[in-house]
């Protein structure tokens, strides 16, 4: 068989239009070891069909294993199914309960008397306490100052930043400019030069 007729055969293999005959023809060409050098990796291709194995036929009673598999699992999903709504009312009651018993707990705290009778006394007192927690908190800041040099250091180096760049616009505006200059001088020497032509 020529290399001609394999590549056709070949082909009608791959789209699928091989009849029986020309698949069994093609793998007994390439079981055969003669074949040219350009169709070797097809010959790769068909040793794999061929050594392998067959796919074997079901063991009978197999569809009703998976018919009863199938049974079964429906079972299942009924117990899970019951299992879940129990779970949500036990959730829901679990969650109720729990208001309920923050309900009566804020309700028993709210009949809690003032420690002070005169109202300046009460004012001084508070005042006390604000002024501690402000210098308490004042002093948990303190390391948080080198922080705020650190930024002012930086903001430094973005504002040279923004100069320099501010100067290197600046340059090529310039340039621009001369460069645009540049072409209006020499426009009217292109003119006279194309008019001496």
């Amino acid at each position: 068989m020529t290399t001609r007729e394999i590549a056709a055969l070949l082909e009608k293999y791959y789209s699928g239009e091989a009849t029986d005959e020309e698949e069994k023809q093609l793998k007994e060409l390439f079981k055969s070891g003669d074949i040219p050098d350009e169709l070797k990796d097809e010959q790769e291709i068909f040793s794999f069909y061929s050594e392998s194995y067959v796919m074997p036929e079901p063991s009978p009673g197999f569809e009703k294993r998976i018919i009863s598999a199938v049974d079964m699992s429906n079972g299942e999903s009924t117990f899970l199914r019951t299992s879940r709504g129990l779970y949500t009312v036990l959730s829901i009651a679990a969650g109720l309960l729990i208001l309920l018993g923050s309900y009566f707990f804020i309700e028993r705290q709210r009949n809690v008397a003032d420690t002070f009778t005169d109202p300046q006394l009460a004012y001084a007192e508070t005042m006390k306490i604000l002024y501690e927690v402000s210098s308490r908190l004042n002093k948990g800041t303190q390391p948080l100052d080198q922080i705020k040099k650190f930024r002012d250091a930086s903001s430094v180096g973005i504002d040279a930043l923004g100069k320099s760049t501010e100067a290197i616009d600046l340059s090529l505006r310039n340039i621009n400019y001369f460069q645009k200059m540049m072409n209006i001088a020499n426009s009217p020497m292109d003119i006279i030069k194309q008019g001496a032509q």
